[in-house]
């Protein structure tokens, strides 16, 4: 009986946890980015804030859509080289990709919000 016990006390948690979280989309993360950059590239402001997490498009909502349009046209994107899981948050993934004129790849955080994926962090 004591091992019941302990074992509701570690897995309970782990259940009503999983059993709470949001279902991952079934749409391709990749997807979702790619959508992303061809909306910075036709200088599509509602459509880039709607690919946006709630916390980050609040973000650039204050900062002003124009200016990260601006900051991110430089930079269009070549390709999606991978996504993985983020292992921070089983929900989550990270889009690995390569934006023209950059060195290094970007990595780009994608959480599920309202049933689709959102870009949370670039």
């Amino acid at each position: 009986m004591r091992r019941l016990g302990l074992l509701l006390c570690v897995m309970l948690p782990v259940l009503i946890t999983t059993a709470c979280r949001e279902p991952l989309p079934s749409e391709d993360p990749a997807q979702v980015v790619q959508q992303f950059f061809v909306a910075i590239a036709a200088g599509d402001c509602p459509r880039v804030l709607s690919e946006l997490g709630t916390p980050y498009r609040k973000k650039v909502a204050a900062a002003g859509c124009p200016e990260l349009l601006h900051q991110l046209q430089r930079f269009p994107l070549e390709r999606v080289v991978e996504v993985t899981p983020d292992g921070r948050s089983a929900t989550a993934r990270l889009v690995r990709s390569r934006l023209r004129g950059r060195h290094t790849e970007a990595i780009i955080r994608l959480q599920p919000e309202g049933g689709s994926w959102k870009i949370f962090a670039l």
